[in-house]
């Protein structure tokens, strides 16, 4: 029986399809956009596993990433609370969740983004103005950047 359909969703492994469009992501990362400084990422076991594959081949400090419980499945507000604690001297940081509500998230943006749904391994870069993070929900934001593998 497929382990995704028999086990627990928190447990389910990265595919190794979603192990090569993380590489291949990391091929085409953007040379206007600057390596991450933090990863957050869900308790999923494949969102860790896509944080540590980021970690490995973007060359990233090994404890750049945060695991946060909260993004498991999370709504837009509930996403956009887990950058109210971040450090305001915090430059990049990687917000690696599920869908629906990542995609929610990208959509609540003013103005939105133009994608119905960003897929597995996609990536998408957001500008924002504001003197930390906890301004990220009613700054004016700028997608500067959308990556969806093929």
């Amino acid at each position: 029986m497929d382990r995704a359909i028999s086990g627990s969703d928190l447990d389910r492994a990265l595919h190794p399809k979603g192990i090569e469009s993380v590489a291949s992501l990391c091929q085409r990362w953007p040379a206007v956009l600057p390596p991450p400084d933090k990863i957050l990422c869900s308790p999923a076991l494949r969102t860790r596993q896509t944080a540590n594959e980021l970690i490995k081949r973007l060359e990233l400090n090994t404890d750049c990433m945060e695991v946060i419980n909260a993004l498991y499945m999370a709504d837009v507000q509930t996403m956009e609370s887990c950058l109210f604690s971040q450090s305001p001297g915090l430059r990049t940081l990687c917000v690696i969740g599920h869908n629906p509500g990542i995609t929610g998230w990208f959509q609540s943006f003013d103005p939105p983004v133009d994608f119905p749904f960003l897929t597995p391994c996609g990536m998408a870069s957001v500008r924002f103005e504001g003197e930390g993070w906890n301004q990220f929900p009613l700054a004016s934001k700028t997608v500067t950047h959308i990556d969806i593998p093929n």
